[in-house]
């Protein structure tokens, strides 16, 4: 294994095909089944848009902990590390 970093990068499943469902209701839910899946148990995520709605959910309703967690609008960029 290295020291560095691995870096992945999650969008809105399905955004692109009509019909599906793509509400923050079920993004939380798919984000929280992919950090298993990686196996990511803390990681460092930043979330863009409706992104960072989503990894909030995610930590709050799936119990899904990050180490960080940087949300960005536009030009604003908001962090808050979890302890």
């Amino acid at each position: 294994m290295t020291d560095w970093p691995l870096d992945q990068v999650f969008d809105f499943n399905g955004h692109q095909v009509r019909g599906d469902d793509v509400s923050l209701g079920v993004q939380n839910q798919l984000l929280a089944q992919l950090l298993e899946h990686w196996r990511l148990d803390c990681p460092d995520v930043v979330a863009h848009d409706f992104g960072g709605a989503t990894a909030l959910r995610a930590h709050l309703l799936n119990g899904k902990d990050y180490r960080s967690l940087t949300t960005t609008l536009g030009s604003h960029t908001a962090e808050r590390t979890f302890h």
